[in-house]
């Protein structure tokens, strides 16, 4: 129903937007909004980068890159269309030091590393100026449902921005800015097939209508996205789903055929099935090989953003739906059903309006943002005993916010603003043995459905959180300098008040060069879906000789309990920089960084209490808590050159980037202290090469290697001081291709081939538990081929 309602709006608005184009004749707009279009009053306050060629904006007026006093990178609808990319990892995979995972999981689709933190999580994702993680998990599912096709441009910016936006942007802020324009109609169209059933179909159509200042200007978008399957089981990456290898830590450095060897003595071979039968009593194969069949992915959006003077009004409808297993441990969660996924749907109704008198920039956000999981969504819980589980989980969030900026000389600019956020939201449920009822979730109310005959409510926590805050800026500009200083202030309903800052400088020694210095100070909270995180088994009798389980006991085995006292987690950031335009196409930008983090949120064990769960089976449980003792530091180096047209005749641009990070993390518990920061590989080269052969001709070549690294997890008995060789996962170096060819202005086709060597590599880690697998397979080779329509 949705991909003909997509087909029917597609075919509608190329019909419209041809027509308006022989009918319509371009309108002048009043200059106040026309830079109203271009630079919203969340750019300023967030320090964002904006291209207009070659210019940005950090506060109200436009300015060069070498004014920002923060490290930043942008990516334009020409990159993006030009390489075809979909995703937002697919543009993240080139930019400067972030590492990205084109698989990823369940929970949070595709995955992304910044600066040492999870991006999904620690990163403030916004469409539009407006936040898009939901309150339930404080996360972002990332597939093919964000309008990255149909986008202006991205801006990265990193480092601490939560003396703005509070305590998700500690590792720095993406901005998904949607297209507009200034011309009567445009459409754009991309339409994409290839390897493993994988289709991909997404489209813009919009313009403006009226005359002068009575100027509607208006978009529809969107996307849908089906791949069949992963390719991510090839014979190579056989060992990181074999069961025996993850359950017991078997490393890869033992060969298939000493593990084969082993098995074959009867004795060894009856030990191991016992375990597996004990443990995972749902597990389908053999000892060594999981079944495995379809990995399928899907995604679809549907959106429109109608402007009229200063006020706009946006909906975007985006679903992502991933298989539940990805990135987990083959013995305890089943790759061998395609059903089993994790499917949510995100809506975002907003309303902005914005005005301009002489001085002073006024600016109001009302956003409702609801989050709903498809209540068929489900795991194979092989350690379960039933070995299919449901999980729900919902968000309901209501968010307002005005802000206003005023231009005090020519030098200074003050910005201020207060927010309210009100949310409801049921966290992720325990397993279910049945799909959850959604009309058992009633938004802004404690309601609970019947308690379960065993467990009661257990594993069912409907929350209702507020926050309130403010937030005041001021921007200095000279000739020489550039300074920034902010402070913010949340007082939520679930944690103490926190207070964040920021302060960031730079200085200008020529026309063509700069050092900068940032500081930033935050707070990350916990997310309620780790707070309240729940998992419980009706406990059985396991019979040795048989290998099968019994009638219940009556007894519940609570393998996680929740935690809700929890803390947020503390963040310093530091960011020295300097930047070289070498000429108007090229310039270096360099930067040193140092990132800590302290009272980490950390998986532990303990004994259950029997007074609070008097149902329970003495053993010990896993929780979280906050760990004073704990730190993880990590510093880096980093330098990108980008050049356009080094070479006109050919059209010759690259992007270089090189990254250096090095760290230690003290886990606490008398663990010692692990020489390097997990997940993070010391080195990291990407190096993107384009050029135009002959005039219609586009080749594109992203290369990026780098350096192994330790895994997420490491059990909580193991001496950092030891030996950790079968927890370093080895680098890799993959190419990515593009060609495209464009027929005439408006008509191209492209070929793209992903993984060109098919190297089989890992991603990051899924949840950093002991459920893991040892590392995320990557995709193989993939081929796709696409055709793309512009009229503008």
């Amino acid at each position: 129903m949705k991909h003909n309602l997509l087909i029917f709006i597609l075919l509608y608005f190329i019909y419209s937007v041809t027509f308006a184009q022989d009918t319509n004749k371009t309108n002048n707009q009043d200059t106040i909004y026309a830079k109203m279009d271009r630079l919203g009053v969340e750019e300023v306050i967030a320090g964002k980068v904006m291209i207009e060629e070659k210019v940005v904006g950090a506060s109200r007026s436009l300015r060069k890159l070498e004014d920002l006093p923060v490290t930043v990178y942008v990516i334009t609808q020409d990159d993006i269309f030009k390489n075809g990319y979909t995703t937002l990892t697919d543009v993240l995979k080139m930019v400067p030091g972030i590492r990205t995972s084109k698989v990823g999981s369940g929970f949070d689709g595709e995955m992304f590393l910044m600066r040492g933190l999870l991006g999904n999580v620690y990163t403030k994702i916004l469409l539009n100026n407006l936040p898009l993680q939901p309150s339930a998990s404080s996360t972002l599912g990332i597939g093919e449902q964000l309008p990255i096709a149909q986008v202006e441009r991205i801006e990265i910016i990193y480092g601490s921005a939560s003396a703005v936006y509070g305590s998700d942007a500690m590792a720095g802020v993406i901005n998904i800015i949607t297209k507009s324009t200034q011309n009567s109609s445009f459409a754009n169209v991309n339409a994409v097939t290839g390897d493993y059933g994988y289709r991909h179909t997404n489209f813009i159509a919009g313009g403006k209508l009226g005359r002068n200042k009575n100027i509607i200007q208006y978009s529809f978008y969107g996307n849908q996205g089906i791949r069949r399957t992963l390719n991510i089981t090839d014979a190579a990456h056989h060992r990181v789903f074999s069961p025996i290898r993850g359950i017991f830590n078997i490393p890869n450095s033992i060969s298939d055929e000493a593990v084969a060897l082993f098995l074959t003595n009867p004795a060894n071979n009856r030990q191991f099935r016992t375990i597996l039968a004990q443990n995972v009593p749902f597990y389908q194969g053999t000892l060594t090989t999981p079944i495995i069949n379809d990995l399928p992915q899907e995604s679809y959006l549907i959106g429109f953003n109608v402007k009229y003077r200063g006020l706009q009004l946006s909906y975007n409808e985006m679903y992502r739906a991933d298989h539940s297993s990805l990135g987990r441990d083959a013995a305890f969660f089943g790759y061998q059903n395609p059903a089993n996924k994790i499917a949510e749907k995100v809506q975002v109704t907003a309303l902005n309006y914005t005005n301009t008198w002489n001085k002073l920039t006024f600016s109001s956000n009302l956003m409702y943002l609801r989050q709903r999981f498809d209540t068929q969504s489900s795991m194979a819980t092989n350690y379960d005993n039933y070995g299919n589980a449901y999980v729900y989980q919902a968000s309901d969030d209501v968010f307002g916010e005005v802000v206003v900026n005023y231009n005090l000389t020519k030098k200074w600019e003050l910005t201020g603003g207060a927010s309210y956020k009100i949310s409801s939201a049921l966290p992720t449920t325990r397993d279910l043995e049945k799909p959850f009822n959604a009309d058992d979730y009633v938004p802004f109310t404690n309601h609970k459905p019947k308690p379960d005959a065993l467990f009661g409510d257990f594993g069912i926590n409907p929350q209702i959180i507020n926050n309130m805050g403010g937030f005041m800026q001021g921007y200095f500009s000279s000739k020489k300098w550039n300074v920034v200083l902010g402070l913010r202030y949340d007082n939520p309903s679930n944690y103490q008040s926190q207070i964040y800052s920021r302060f960031a400088a730079l200085y200008k020694t020529s026309t063509k060069t700069s050092f900068r210095f940032s500081l930033g100070y935050a707070f990350k909270a916990p997310s309620l879906t780790t707070s309240y995180q729940s998992v419980a088994l009706v406990s059985r009798k396991f019979d040795s000789l048989t290998l099968k389980y019994g009638e219940a006991d009556g007894k519940i085995s609570y393998q996680v309990i929740p935690s809700p006292n929890l803390e947020p987690e503390i963040n310093r950031s530091i960011d020295i920089g300097f930047r070289y335009a070498m000429n108007t196409n090229t310039y270096l930008d360099v930067s040193a960084f140092v990132n800590t983090v302290q009272q980490l949120i950390v998986a532990t064990g303990k004994i259950i209490d029997t007074l609070q769960y008097p149902l329970a089976n003495i053993q010990p449980v896993r929780t979280y808590r906050n760990n004073e003792a704990t730190i993880a530091g990590l510093f880096g180096f980093q330098a990108a050159l980008r050049s356009k047209n080094i070479v006109p005749s050919i059209g010759l641009s690259t992007n270089f980037a090189y990254t250096f990070q090095s760290g230690a993390e003290d886990l606490g518990d008398s663990r010692g202290e692990l020489q390097a920061y997990r997940q993070v590989p010391e080195h990291t080269l990407q190096w993107g090469i384009s050029l135009n052969p002959i005039k219609k001709l586009y080749l594109n070549f992203d290369n990026v290697a780098m350096s192994g690294w330790y895994s997420k997890y490491l059990p909580p008995n193991i001496n950092f001081n030891n030996d950790l060789s079968a927890y370093f996962i080895k680098g890799y170096y993959t190419l990515d291709m593009t060609a495209r060819y464009s027929f005439t202005k408006n008509l191209s086709m492209f070929l793209k081939v992903l993984n060109v060597f098919d190297e089989q590599y890992g991603g990051l880690n899924a949840t950093g538990l002991d459920v893991d697998l040892r590392y995320t397979p990557q995709m193989g080779r993939n081929i796709q081929g696409g055709v793309s329509f512009k009229l503008e």
